[in-house]
């Protein structure tokens, strides 16, 4: 039997036309076929579909086995930028292919009356029109041509034309989530949407949206805390640090950072004081201030990125929005750079302005016996302050006294004059010193006791050694004169 017809029964002098949507070999022997009627263009078709959908808004079960909001607890995405994308979300439609004998290029029949295997050739079936072309009755090869009716012929575009299509149009157009290139169908691929029927091209995800299935009419909506900047995005992109996501469909950031607070990635909310989620701004740490838009509590000097230390002379409580923090450093406290709580001043220092950098020690006469000083104490009277930063006034020695704070120079204690004396500690003034009484003398300044006969000098006697004993030179004769006494 020649190509492109059939010839099923005995005695016939011509063949039959191949049937429509099929193309026949020669020896066909049968119009049995294994395709479903293609050519009947009617609402039924669809149920030819076999097909498992799966598909989610969730972009973390889009890309793995864990849902979004584990992912944006971590501040992480489920796939890295080099992953090797495998789809495992979308809608998976089988095509809808012919079944295929085993004996289609070998028929098996029994004739009684004649030998099939004296022919030197097989017997065959009708073979299904390839996906994509479609076949006029009697078509005798599998190649397609331009001209003639016995060909295989192209599909459109926009329409489907699985094995075995009759028509033009293939069984009707090319269902939403999938695009038809010349009749062959195929999902529409990561990244990409097919909104309509008939779509030849598949479009790419516009900003705000994306996509990692296969198979849809539309791209998911950019979740809140990830951004969709460009065209074509398989999967969100996080917030970026500094910034907030407060919507959903986002291709920007839409929000900076509240100055005062830092943002980490994936920030949800500008309100850092929402207690339903930990993805919101959290406020600065004390000693340091955020500008707008600060994405890390590390500090990192002239990054605006990042927090700053609090300026020199102010000090910053939690959530700082400049360098002068809650504001100067009050009287009697000094604060340095970073300054979280101002610092009062140590014993024997002041800090007599605002803003004070560093504790100023007390000078001579002066003294601070507490912390937290504005101001120094002058020196009481009866003690003196002879060096600088003393918090304990030292007590005038007996001999000694001091009054006025100006006199005495920097506040040392001054001796008891002449023809006075004392024996007492803190003495506050020069008449506090005892006059020296009648029959003493005190001829010295600062004296502690006044001159008696006992305190004049002796008259120097020589002395010798008399059996371990001092005895006077003058008791003994020349010949008989001990050893010196030592």
């Amino acid at each position: 039997c020649p190509a492109g017809y059939v010839c099923d029964d005995t005695g016939m002098y011509k063949g039959k036309p191949c049937p429509a949507g099929h193309w026949c070999d020669k020896g066909t022997a049968t119009v049995s076929s294994s395709c479903l009627n293609h050519g009947i263009l009617d609402a039924s078709y669809s149920s030819l579909d076999t097909c498992f959908d799966n598909s989610t808004d969730d972009f973390g079960l889009q890309a793995s086995y864990l849902p979004a909001q584990i992912w944006a607890e971590r501040h992480l995405m489920p796939l890295d930028s080099d992953s090797t994308i495998q789809p495992i979300r979308g809608k998976f439609c089988l095509e809808e292919s012919c079944l295929k004998y085993e004996d289609e290029n070998d028929l098996g029949v029994f004739d009684k009356s004649f030998d099939y295997s004296s022919t030197g050739f097989a017997l065959r079936r009708p073979h299904p029109c390839p996906q994509g072309v479609y076949c006029h009755p009697g078509t005798p090869t599998n190649m397609t041509i331009s001209a003639g009716r016995a060909s295989l012929f192209q599909c459109r575009d926009g329409v489907h034309c699985p094995e075995g299509s009759v028509y033009p149009n293939g069984i009707g157009s090319c269902k939403r989530g999938h695009y038809c290139r010349f009749g062959t169908r195929k999902p529409c691929p990561v990244g990409t949407y097919c909104p309509n029927e008939y779509t030849f091209e598949p479009l790419p995800c516009e900003p705000g949206t994306f996509n990692l299935m296969i198979g849809q009419a539309e791209c998911s909506v950019c979740p809140v805390g990830y951004m969709c900047p460009s065209y074509g995005l398989r999967d969100p992109v996080i917030c970026p640090p500094g910034m907030v996501c407060s919507r959903k469909g986002l291709a920007s950031p839409n929000i900076r950072c509240p100055a005062g607070f830092y943002c980490p990635t994936g920030t949800q909310t500008s309100d850092p004081f929402r207690n339903d989620t930990t993805l919101r701004p959290y406020a600065c740490t004390p000693g340091t201030y955020c500008l707008a838009g600060t994405g890390s509590n590390e500090v990192i000097e002239g990054e605006v990125s990042h927090a700053q230390f609090c300026a020199k002379g102010f000090f910053c409580e939690a959530a700082s929005v400049s360098a002068k923090g809650s504001g100067p450093c009050p009287p009697g406290f000094i604060c340095e750079k970073g300054t979280a709580n101002p610092r009062p001043t140590p014993k024997g220092f002041f800090a007599e302005h605002s803003g004070t950098i560093e504790a100023t020690a007390c000078l001579p006469g002066f003294y601070a016996p507490t912390i937290e000083n504005k101001d120094c104490y002058p020196c009481p009277p009866g003690s003196s302050c002879s060096l600088e930063g003393l918090f304990e006034a030292e007590e005038c020695p007996p001999g000694t006294y001091r009054s006025d704070p100006e006199i005495g120079g920097f506040g040392s204690c001054i001796p008891c004059p002449q023809g006075t004396w004392s024996k007492n500690w803190q003495l506050r003034e020069k008449g506090e010193c005892t006059r020296c009484p009648t029959g003493v003398v005190c001829p010295l300044d600062g004296m502690t006791a006044p001159c008696s006969f006992d305190d004049l000098p002796q008259p120097f006697e020589p002395v010798v050694n008399f059996k371990g004993m001092p005895a006077f030179e003058y008791e003994f004769p020349i010949e008989t004169m001990p050893q010196p006494f030592t």
